[in-house]
């Protein structure tokens, strides 16, 4: 079967070094085909079969998928509905990762001959890159300097608040493993501790135990108490709050508990390790 190849210097725009689109249809498209620019896909609503690198997958409402250059893929709707896709030149992929730089793994984004990279939002976060995909226009035609800033500000945002879910999937292969680390990662749910982790995966906590075994080589416990560990250390950092007030903040409920863990993992008390860390660039390279 011919594979049809296109070419970013008839697709993106030289302005914006973008390209959008509302579609309900693929009728102007020729499948399969492939790309030497990155592209973004939102399905609104109704259900879409992709087929990319010889991989399969049935996707419905809330799916943002992540193209990459040379993917070869088809498309074709399930059930009737409308997607949104956002195209972007190879140049300003590579500017976005250079900015985040190395703590956002981005090889585990654009790894070749790999399933493409696929998140699945919530109704609020859908109808969230939905309003600022419509927002683009009521941009004048002529401002193009706006249009590449809204659209840069967007791409940024699905690449960070959205993409880096991807990671822990990457790690685990659990969809919703992944979306349970990424919700203990707020702090309300953090400072909830357990009874969040429980309510939140709808899971039992013998089960939980063993994916946590499994794949973060901790207790569920241990996890939440590392993950308030650094939330604490980074207050007593970047914060003048008493540290019984951030104590409490992380979710620990007993101070004497808190300075036994922080020790264990820091080698220091709380007050030592704020006044080492403004006075020293000791976690300069840790």
């Amino acid at each position: 079967m011919k594979t049809f190849r296109q070419q970013e210097i008839d697709i993106i725009d030289p302005n914006t070094e973008m390209h959008y689109a509302i579609l309900s249809s693929f009728q102007n498209t020729d499948f399969p085909h492939s790309h030497d620019f990155f592209e973004f896909f939102l399905i609104v609503e109704g259900s879409q079969e992709l087929i990319c690198n010889q991989y399969s997958m049935d996707l419905g409402s809330g799916a943002l998928v992540l193209i990459r250059p040379n993917d070869i893929h088809s498309r074709r709707y399930l059930k009737s509905g409308y997607h949104i896709n956002i195209a972007f030149s190879s140049a300003i992929a590579r500017a976005l990762f250079d900015y985040l730089g190395d703590g956002y793994p981005s090889e585990v984004l654009i790894s070749p001959d790999t399933p493409p990279p696929y998140v699945m939002l919530n109704q609020t976060e859908r109808e969230r890159i939905e309003r600022r995909m419509k927002e683009l226009y009521t941009v004048s035609l002529t401002d193009l300097s706006l249009q590449r800033t809204k659209l840069r500000t967007l791409i940024l945002d699905i690449f960070v608040h959205y993409f880096s879910r991807c990671f822990h999937r990457q790690q685990t292969g659990e969809g919703w493993f992944e979306n349970l680390l990424q919700e203990m990662e707020k702090p309300s749910n953090l400072s909830e501790g357990l009874p969040a982790l429980l309510r939140i995966s709808k899971k039992s906590h013998e089960y939980l135990c063993r994916i946590f075994r499994q794949y973060q080589d901790l207790t569920p416990t241990q996890y939440i108490n590392d993950l308030r560990l650094n939330y604490a250390a980074n207050f007593l950092i970047h914060s003048d709050l008493p540290i019984l007030d951030i104590c409490m903040m992380a979710g620990f409920d007993n101070l004497s508990h808190f300075y036994h863990l922080f020790r264990k993992k820091y080698h220091m008390t709380p007050r030592q390790f704020r006044h080492t860390a403004h006075h020293s660039d000791m976690f300069a390279n840790m």
